[in-house]
């Protein structure tokens, strides 16, 4: 038998070629965030197209595990090792993934050991394989033992214990108790289990249920958005092209809320002013087929491409509308407007960890310029006696309560959402969900227009 090839890298420039194996795709992946902060979708769509061969489940857990849990876990290399020279960048990225791996491993750490240090000699080279073994395993002896977060200042130990940056913890603090504010980042490290919607224009929940029973999909419906489900993996869906055959999507509950709180009825004009990917235009088309209109706007034709597929997929009719969402080339001609403007992104760190090192604080106080101006050109757009959504996936007061105070002449029309379940609406009539309660943290307000002019005075 012919012994297959391994790659060893160490230079920044190196490109590996396939195959990988899951720990050093891993490994390439972490190394290719460090150095570009580019999108963790986009890095790992990257990658795992390279060597289909890879198990993409496993090949994310680890990288995704060692991006959520990024200040931890260089915290614990920096406890294990006591050398006098600086670990070098791709060592410390290979030893965060293998502490990872091995934080919860148990009974099968040292099978575990085995197989990083065999796969040390292929990504780092020999020199680094002593070095890896020594630290990996005195890692399990002393785990118990170690601390890694036990600064008297909450912020510094909250930030490491939980993996985030300083800047954001203390944000929250300013907003929560440091009770509130722990229960908050835990969830938010918390990976969620996928959440499916099913299309009702090609099936009803009877058929759809009978469907996941037939491919031994563990479901949960949802208490909050009655076409969702809980699923404990989508990837036998793929593999029975139910995707692809329109059945369903990939949408969390808190991502169904806004065009819940729409209310869209026969014969409304709607736009929806941010519209890609599509998730939630499509979501309006599902339980409203009989609109009188239906725009999707961008400013991203790609994006907007994007859309278009979904609503092929999924069987829907839409117009497509390249434009700025905060200079709308339309008249006041729609009763019903979307602004799921863009934002931090905050409340979708479960599923999105790579957002907690792309966004500064001075990126994340930016937003608040572009959302007040998509806010008021989308009420422009608005007819008189029209409803509209401003909604974000942001927890952050500074993009969701603040920009409506920072708009006066519109908070005042401010009217309250009907929900089923009443335990998000907030005192101030906002909609909000957080990741304790299951979902992704996300926002939501409604504001519906008078029908004269002199209201607004």
């Amino acid at each position: 038998m012919t012994k297959r090839k391994k790659n060893t890298i160490t230079a920044d420039n190196a490109i590996p070629r396939p195959p990988f194996g899951e720990r050093p795709a891993a490994f390439y992946i972490l190394k290719t965030f460090e150095k570009t902060r580019q999108r963790l979708d986009d890095i790992e769509d990257e990658w795992l197209a390279r060597d289909p061969s890879l198990r993409v489940r496993q090949v994310r857990r680890l990288a995704r595990g060692a991006i959520r849990h990024r200040i931890y876990l260089d915290t614990l290399v920096q406890a294990l090792y006591n050398g006098r020279h600086v670990l070098q960048k791709e060592t410390r990225f290979w030893l965060r993934l293998a502490l990872f791996d091995l934080r919860e491993a148990g009974p099968t750490a040292s099978r575990l050991v085995n197989g990083w240090v065999q796969d040390t000699r292929d990504v780092l080279g020999e020199r680094a394989v002593g070095l890896v073994n020594a630290l990996l395993r005195a890692f399990i002896r002393q785990k118990d033992q170690i601390k890694v977060y036990v600064s008297d200042d909450v912020v510094e130990r909250l930030a490491v214990r939980y993996s985030f940056p300083r800047w954001w913890v203390a944000h929250y603090l300013e907003m929560w108790d440091e009770v509130f504010t722990t229960e908050l980042l835990r969830a938010l490290n918390r990976p969620p289990r996928p959440v499916i919607r099913y299309n009702p224009l090609k099936m009803d929940a009877g058929r759809f249920e009978a469907e996941l029973d037939a491919l031994h999909i563990t479901y949960q419906r949802s208490a909050v958005a009655p076409r969702h489900y809980r699923v404990d993996s989508v990837h036998a869906i793929v593999e029975a092209d139910g995707f692809e055959a329109g059945f369903c999507s990939v949408q969390d509950e808190s991502a169904a809320l806004p065009v819940q709180l729409l209310d869209l009825q026969p014969g409304d004009r709607f736009l929806d002013v941010c519209a890609a990917p599509g998730g939630k235009f499509t979501q309006a088309l599902e339980e409203q087929p009989r609109l009188a209109l239906a725009v999707a706007a961008d400013n991203d034709w790609q994006r907007l491409c994007k859309v278009r597929e979904n609503m092929k997929r999924l069987g829907l009719s839409g117009h497509l509308v390249v434009a700025d969402a905060r200079q709308l080339p339309f008249k006041p001609a729609f009763n019903a407007i979307l602004a799921d403007v863009p934002c931090s992104a905050q409340g979708v760190v479960r599923k999105h960890p790579d957002v907690k090192w792309r966004r500064s604080r001075k990126e994340t106080e930016s937003f608040q310029s572009i959302q007040k101006d998509i806010l008021q050109a989308a009420w422009d757009t608005l007819e008189p006696g029209g409803r509209m959504i401003y909604s974000t996936c942001s927890l952050d007061a500074t993009e969701n309560e603040d920009v409506l105070d920072a708009l006066p002449r519109l908070k005042q029309f401010v009217g309250t959402p009907h929900l089923r379940d009443k335990q998000f609406i907030t005192p101030a009539g906002y909609v909000r969900t957080f990741p304790q309660q299951g979902m992704d943290g996300s926002f939501a307000a409604l504001l519906r227009k008078p029908l004269k002019e002199s209201e607004t005075e």
